[in-house]
């Protein structure tokens, strides 16, 4: 008899351990589900251009637990702060791609944009000066480059990138906003005389 009671104890242990089990993993689907809804709704909200939102959207997927990476999440996170200019926001996660993927062009393209964007142009040629050595046909680097040298009044190294920007795409066509900044410094120049 009291084997019996002791099996029964004992199975109706297994019977709760096991609806527990079924619970947490009830919820660990509904939680994945609701990451992946939360995705689904930040993609929308980004298509539409409401990148503020997207970005919440995509903090509380990384949070609940999508079925996308991790890295897939930080770069969506970081693209839509960018785009939302929450340029601390932006620099936080695409520095933190950086950090497992430092040959990514274009995550080192949108840090070197950002610290454009934020002001701090120092940084920013630091940033394109690396690219630029290593990317000199990349038109992006080469005109962002071009903006930030121009910013810091470095004219000459500007005038020289352009040069060899001009030579590789003499029909480019951003050429003659370019010219602009060049012909406004000369005529700055001329003026203090």
């Amino acid at each position: 008899m009291c084997r019996f009671r002791l099996v029964v104890v004992l199975c109706a242990l297994m019977l709760t351990s096991c609806a527990a089990t079924m619970r947490n993993f009830r919820s660990a689907q509904l939680l994945e589900n609701l990451g992946n809804e939360y995705y689904l709704l930040a993609s929308l909200y980004e298509e539409s251009g409401k990148y503020d939102k997207a970005l919440e959207l995509y903090r509380k997927a990384r949070t609940a637990g999508s079925d996308k990476t991790e890295r897939e999440l930080t770069f969506k996170i970081a693209r839509n702060a960018a785009l939302a200019k929450d340029w601390d926001a932006a620099l936080k996660e695409y520095e933190s791609l950086l950090k497992t993927d430092s040959g990514n062009l274009l995550v080192q393209k949108s840090v070197a944009w950002i610290y454009g964007q934020k002001g701090n142009f120092d940084k920013a040629e630091q940033a394109y000066a690396a690219l630029y050595e290593s990317h000199p046909y990349d038109k992006d680097v080469c005109t962002n480059y071009i903006l930030v040298l121009h910013a810091l009044q470095k004219t000459e190294k500007a005038r020289e990138v352009f040069s060899s920007y001009i030579e590789l795409y003499p029909d480019a066509a951003n050429k003659a906003d370019l010219e602009k900044l060049f012909d406004t410094g000369e005529k700055n120049t001329e003026k203090a005389d």
